[in-house]
């Protein structure tokens, strides 16, 4: 237990270095610094951090999976997230719990990201299938249902799985909050691309009307 403790005393020091590198590369725009934080985070991860289902140690996992997933712009980027993403998932205490979760959704993110649908669509499935036993108050501020139906969907659409898709789409549709932004952003997703896959399908009509729908909803309510 000592030992563990040193670990994640040591774990949560290179975190904060790497979120501070974070703030001012956000701040500065400057190359250098994200790439700073990276290796902090990196660091952060391989020292042997044991993330539990505590709420800290939730954020701690989202914020580092979250800064990889939007920040790995280069291959060799990715490679180094997915070395760390198995790190963490393997540290997870409890590997069906949030900490898991969230680290699985944002692994598929990347791997989609990288045009490697198939790999992704593995890692949405575990995301959404953890999800059944976590507490909606222990994941709704990081992860909802409606934005991992969203990825599965975009990956059998990148995949000409367009049935598929279409009924991972109508689920983001239906149940999306149109007052919540991040909510939103996911409906709106889903409403373009299911379009899209009846488009692809040959169902010209049926598209159209979509694609029809989704420019008048952005219209009207000024998107």
């Amino acid at each position: 237990e000592g030992k563990y403790k040193g670990l994640k005393c040591l774990a949560l020091f290179y975190y904060t270095i790497g979120d501070a590198h974070h703030q001012y590369a956000q701040d500065s725009n400057i190359t250098e610094t994200y790439s700073q934080a990276k290796d902090m985070f990196s660091k952060s991860v391989q020292a042997g951090w044991k993330f539990s289902d505590e709420d800290d140690d939730v954020f701690f996992a989202n914020q580092i999976a979250l800064f990889y997933s939007k920040s790995c712009s280069r291959a060799e980027d990715r490679e180094l997230f997915l070395r760390d993403v198995d790190k963490m998932i393997n540290c997870c205490n409890y590997a069906k719990g949030p900490s898991a979760c969230i680290i699985h959704f944002h692994k598929g993110v990347t791997l989609l990201k990288h045009s490697r649908p198939d790999e992704a669509l593995t890692s949405f499935r575990t995301s959404l299938k953890l999800t059944a036993n976590i507490p909606v108050a222990k994941l709704s501020q990081y992860l909802g249902q409606h934005q991992i139906y969203n990825q599965i969907g975009t990956c059998h659409h990148d995949m000409t799985h367009y049935r598929l898709a279409i009924s991972m789409f109508d689920k983001v549709i239906a149940n999306y909050d149109q007052n919540d932004d991040k909510s939103l952003k996911y409906g709106l997703s889903a409403m373009y691309h299911r379009g899209l896959s009846l488009s692809f399908l040959g169902k010209l009509d049926e598209g159209y009307t979509a694609l029809e729908s989704f420019i008048n909803f952005m219209e009207t309510n000024r998107l």
